[in-house]
């Protein structure tokens, strides 16, 4: 989707989602262990951006806590939180975000 900056009718912030890269990373006869990417993109707009996109990165990781985030799903090994990158608007631009991803390796039979 697009979001127009301009629009009153939008959040003042929001959390999206996007999908990343799924890699294989060992491979035996019968299983597979693979690592899916998805990135956790909270996102601000105003003068307390870069407050509220620090809020949102704790809240993510509270609510995302443990080696497996809280989440209990067969073949799951462990989830992690590579480094993180923040973008404050740039002139002419509204929105501030932070890309967080969050990696998921599990494992699967063949």
């Amino acid at each position: 989707g697009v979001l127009d900056a301009e629009d009153s009718d939008e959040p003042e912030r929001l959390i999206i989602l996007q999908e990343g890269d799924t890699v294989e990373r060992d491979r035996s006869p019968g299983s597979v262990v693979e690592e899916w990417t998805v990135n956790i993109v909270p996102m601000a707009r105003g003068r307390d951006a870069a407050q509220a996109l620090r809020e949102a990165r704790l809240a993510i990781k509270r609510v995302l806590k443990g080696h497996k985030a809280g989440l209990t799903v067969p073949g799951l090994v462990r989830v992690d939180f590579p480094a993180s990158a923040v973008r404050l608007p740039e002139p002419g631009r509204r929105w501030a975000y932070r890309a967080i991803p969050l990696q998921v390796s599990y494992s699967q039979q063949l």
